[in-house]
């Protein structure tokens, strides 16, 4: 399984970042070098340290950019539908309301005309 501080969750050591310069393409240190645990890996796939690259990092938040992009398109296009469609309720309502009013003084002058 694993040693008592590893199954507690306690790390003895402080996590550290790899100390050498940004490099253009370079490899990512794997989470268990950064943290220095065995089994803290969040770049684990089925057993495997899957090394991420600076180019996927960058594929990825364009990605996400792209998906956050549409998404807010969708909502600004639900905000003016939802507009349209009150704008047209309020106007149906307007106009019920004249017609029951033109309906209420027509009964008037009917009564009063008899």
């Amino acid at each position: 399984m694993g040693s008592s501080s590893e199954r507690d969750g306690h790390v003895s050591e402080q996590a550290q970042v790899n100390p050498l310069p940004y490099n253009e393409g370079a490899t990512l240190s794997c989470s268990s070098e950064i943290f220095g645990i065995e089994g803290f890996n969040s770049f684990n796939f089925n057993g495997r340290e899957i090394p991420i690259t600076t180019d996927d990092i960058e594929v990825m938040l364009g990605l996400f950019l792209e998906e956050n992009q549409r998404r807010e398109r969708l909502m600004e296009e639900a905000e003016k539908r939802q507009k349209e469609d009150d704008k047209k309720a309020r106007k149906e309502q307007l106009d019920k309301e004249r017609e029951k009013k033109e309906q209420l003084e027509k009964n008037e002058e009917d009564k009063n005309g008899k």
